[in-house]
């Protein structure tokens, strides 16, 4: 399957292409950058194209460890 990559703004990400599909809320890492998918467009002329809406996802903030005090 090939998609068209777009942020939510509508500005091409790029393409990406998968051997299973994608649903909305799946992730998946392009270069040094995790994506979740938000929306899955396609038209029945061409099925084999789709077209995602994703938002880049940041990786967690570890918490701080607290510090001993004597």
């Amino acid at each position: 399957m090939d998609y068209l990559v777009m942020d939510t703004h509508q500005r091409l990400l790029g393409t990406l292409r998968r051997t299973s599909p994608l649903n909305v809320g799946d992730t998946f890492t392009s270069g040094n950058l995790t994506y979740a998918v938000v929306n899955i467009e396609w038209r029945p002329d061409q099925s084999n194209l789709k077209r995602l809406m994703v938002i880049p996802l940041q990786k967690p903030v570890a918490a701080p460890v607290p510090s001993e005090t004597p």
